[in-house]
């Protein structure tokens, strides 16, 4: 995957998690229909996949990841 691609889903995925915290954050009235979307688990989908789409961007710029390559062996 591109840089391009990779930086649309991280926008997208960061765009969510930031919705998902205002909606998960706000106060149920009394009268409301019920909360159908679990908006936490909604945040927290999203904050992995931000994570992964941070990881390979690091990967693409040459950083080697992986077994055995870290500084302790």
């Amino acid at each position: 995957m591109g840089l391009i691609p990779t930086l649309i889903i991280l926008a997208i995925a960061l765009g969510i998690a930031v919705f998902a915290r205002f909606r998960a954050n706000k106060p149920h009235e009394p009268g409301d229909p019920p909360r159908l979307i679990n908006w936490n688990l909604v945040m927290i989908v999203a904050g992995v996949v931000c994570v992964l789409m941070l990881t390979h961007l690091i990967s693409m710029t040459g950083v080697e990841t992986g077994q055995g390559r870290g500084a302790y062996r």
